[in-house]
């Protein structure tokens, strides 16, 4: 059976992105759609749009999304993800839906949504289906530039996020190199990356642990 996905086309909703130390930053930076990525590997993704479905509410919207969870575990032969929360708000434009999808493991992300997600060390994702061995990477501190590969046999092996999302990522530890038009941002709030200016099929972030 073909997993099914939790999309904008199953939902009724119209995808749209609102445009001293390391702490991850709380709740959605900027309103935007959001991965949040632990230290354990699991991931939460919120995302949002605009709720233009007149055939039910809100818990229409959690019973949709509920059904396409369950048919998704089934697929997957363990539970992997569950809908953690769904709401809706209204405004003078119309009435945006959210729901937050928790994932046990990134790779369950991809066949659940339209969003790629690699977490795993460097080593582990110079043999991925995303490789980033030949993408230019900049130190964050020092400026200077590296493939993932020279990383690789430089016998650098921290963490890496690798994405096609186009929103905000909250990683469990401090980014060090990323590729070109990722963007780390630092707040009195905490700290996320930003991937909406990422103009490459998929983003890398390299994270000092």
């Amino acid at each position: 059976m073909k997993k099914q996905k939790i999309t904008a086309a199953l939902l009724g909703l119209s995808l749209v992105l609102t445009g001293c130390g390391y702490t991850p930053i709380e709740g959605r930076p900027n309103g935007w759609d959001t991965i949040r990525i632990q230290k354990d590997g699991s991931v939460s993704y919120s995302y949002s749009g605009a709720f233009d479905e007149s055939y039910y509410e809100l818990d229409g919207l959690k019973a949709t999304a509920q059904e396409a969870v369950k048919e998704y575990n089934a697929d997957y032969g363990k539970q992997v993800v569950s809908l953690a929360d769904a709401e809706l708000e209204t405004h003078s434009d119309g009435t945006t839906a959210w729901l937050q999808l928790d994932f046990t493991e990134a790779r369950a992300v991809e066949g659940m949504t339209d969003v790629y997600l690699f977490y795993g060390t460097l080593a582990e994702s110079a043999v991925s289906d995303r490789s980033p061995n030949n993408v230019t990477l900049t130190h964050l501190g020092q400026g200077e530039t590296a493939t993932g590969l020279e990383l690789v046999s430089a016998g650098v092996d921290g963490h890496v996020i690798i994405t096609n999302f186009k929103g905000a990522v909250v990683s469990p530890y401090e980014p060090e190199y990323i590729s070109e038009g990722v963007q780390a941002v630092g707040s009195e709030a905490g700290s996320y990356i930003d991937t909406t200016n990422v103009t490459a099929d998929i983003a890398v972030i390299i994270l000092k642990k």
